[in-house]
């Protein structure tokens, strides 16, 4: 199954991309550099889902018509990220988004309150 974020998600520490995981129901992505080498290689990275949806959902009502923001569809979403996030860089606290219209947007874990 192919998640919502994959392949989309990097790590600016170590540069591999980020792994989903279902961790007793709560979906998060996890640096596969410290996944699959461990803390020595690259500190733990965890982005949850639910953050990143939100995330992009509030892109994407600034920039759909009054007639579309009532309500984002699931398919809506899916279809948004394959065709207009390049990438999703995590460092540590900080997530830059970057769209295919080189637009970008810049969020710190620690003050991300969805």
């Amino acid at each position: 199954m192919k998640h919502l974020f994959s392949k989309k998600i990097v790590c600016m520490n170590c540069g591999k991309f980020f792994n989903f995981k279902n961790d007793n129901g709560i979906y998060i992505y996890i640096c596969s550099g410290y996944k699959n080498y461990g803390s020595k290689f690259c500190p733990r990275n965890v982005v949850h889902e639910k953050d990143l949806i939100s995330l992009v959902k509030l892109h994407m009502s600034k920039h759909l018509n009054k007639s579309h923001k009532k309500q984002i569809l699931y398919e809506d979403l899916e279809r948004f990220i394959k065709e207009n996030i390049v990438k999703i860089e995590v460092d540590k606290d900080n997530i830059e988004i970057l769209y295919s219209d080189c637009t970008r947007s810049f969020w710190n874990k620690k003050d991300l309150i969805l």
